[in-house]
């Protein structure tokens, strides 16, 4: 069989057979975080590369084992309350895009490519639910809509796109494209699918906001986009590179450095980090140790792989200086 027959006979594949989903962690796999159960507020994380945004914190997000055949993991959102969502609350599960990697869909042009989107789904809530693509200043947007036909049963999706050839799309180093799955967005975000808009749309105007139901679940996985007319199977990437594709944007470091110091009381080192950064990262230095009275972490964009470390240290003693996860934060 050959390779357009085995992926479909209109099937696009303009980099080849690798790397073609543009989505960074679409199995769910990689938590760096720890991927337990964690309340939603805005731009919550716990796997990695996805976020979740909330007016309101009623809502859990949590990384599952509940999954199709072929998957391991899922995205898992759980209501608490539930209620309505005012006009201009929102509620949204999400994964911006690098620029870098979209550059090729050549969105803002008259030759901006169409795309297809692809997922599995669960929810114990049946009916038409949206989900959005926004470009970084979020003045464009595409609203489309797919439907839950049986609840708390694994459902496959797809959805094909038209490229937007309007609009300021950005291709380097910062927020390309946004896919954004609605679960309560109110009337002020929400609008009809199957058109490009100079609007913030981030939901379907109709659709089933989970967030409305008490105790209702929805659960993603297989999140694939890509240039192409139809989707294409699931790329199951390997987890090494899975994670250092997640590590651009997201880590944590740990060591251990023991010493003697002799007069000086200041020291200085540069730790090296697992993939070099997307930009200016958050730190949150965890630190410890033995005669250590304070010290921070710094990143410069010389050194995108390595963050450089300044401690006091108390002078002609032996000095133990360790980090048990020390978080550096590059998402977008």
């Amino acid at each position: 069989m050959g390779i357009s027959a085995a992926l479909g006979s209109s099937a696009l594949l303009p980099a080849g057979l690798g790397f073609r989903n543009k989505i960074i962690n679409g199995g769910m796999t990689v938590a760096q975080r720890g991927g337990g159960s964690v309340s939603v507020g805005g731009g919550t994380f716990t796997i990695d590369r996805w976020g979740a945004s909330m007016a309101s914190s009623n809502a859990s997000m949590a990384q599952s084992s509940t999954a199709p055949t072929g998957f391991a993991k899922s995205l898992q959102i759980t209501i608490g309350t539930g209620a309505a969502p005012a006009s201009g609350e929102y509620f949204n599960v999400y994964q911006v895009i690098e620029g870098n990697n979209v550059a090729d869909l050549a969105y803002g042009t008259s030759g901006a490519n169409q795309i297809a989107v692809s997922f599995w789904v669960r929810s114990s809530v049946t009916g038409t639910f949206g989900f959005s693509l926004l470009n970084s200043a979020q003045n464009r947007s595409y609203v489309a809509s797919y439907t839950i036909s049986a609840a708390n049963t694994w459902e496959y999706k797809t959805v094909a796109i038209n490229g937007d050839t309007t609009g300021t799309w950005l291709v380097d180093n910062g927020a390309g494209l946004r896919l954004c799955f609605d679960l309560g967005c109110g009337t002020t975000y929400s609008g009809a699918a199957g058109s490009w808009t100079g609007n913030q749309y981030i939901g379907l105007t109709g659709g089933v906001k989970l967030m409305s139901t008490t105790g209702a679940t929805w659960n993603i996985t297989g999140v694939q986009l890509e240039r192409n007319y139809q989707p294409t199977p699931f790329e199951q990437r390997p987890i090494g590179v899975e994670l250092a594709l997640c590590q651009r944007y997201y880590c944590s470091i740990q060591f251990d450095i023991e010493m003697y110091a002799l007069t000086s009381t200041s020291y200085l080192a540069w730790l090296p980090l697992p993939q070099p950064l997307r930009g200016s990262p958050s730190i949150t230095p965890n630190m410890g140790g033995t005669n250590y009275t304070g010290g921070s972490l710094y990143w410069q964009s010389s050194y995108p792989n390595a963050v450089r470390l300044t401690a006091t240290v108390s002078s002609n003693a032996y000095t133990r200086l360790n980090s048990s996860g020390s978080t550096i934060s590059a998402e977008l």
